[in-house]
């Protein structure tokens, strides 16, 4: 049986099984917060939400969803960790142009 986002109790496990799934997301903070939060409150819930809708979930206090702080803060803990486990590559850096070329046609 695969494990699911739902069956882990910490942020750093959810964040851990989910950079696991997608190694692109160590990268990309804003969408794994999305990705995260997109689990959190469940596919067929969001599917049917509107952004005031989300809006009201992210600030109610008695079915609180988890702080984007928290979960970039649980991202940068589980990346330095599977860093050193070798289970997550650097990323490769862009290459950045020295001279910028003008076109006078």
């Amino acid at each position: 049986m695969e494990a699911k986002f739902k069956d882990f109790d910490s942020v750093i496990k959810r964040v851990e099984f989910l950079l696991k799934q997608n190694p692109d997301l160590a990268y990309n903070s804003d969408k794994l917060i999305h990705t995260y939060l997109y689990n959190e409150i469940g596919a067929e819930v969001v599917n049917e939400m509107s952004g005031y809708d989300l809006f009201l979930r992210l600030v109610n206090k008695y079915e609180p969803l988890t702080k984007i702080e928290t979960i970039s803060r649980a991202k940068r803990m589980v990346v330095a960790k599977l860093k050193l486990q070798g289970l997550l590559q650097e990323k490769p850096e862009l290459q950045k142009t020295i001279f910028k070329i003008k076109n006078f046609d």
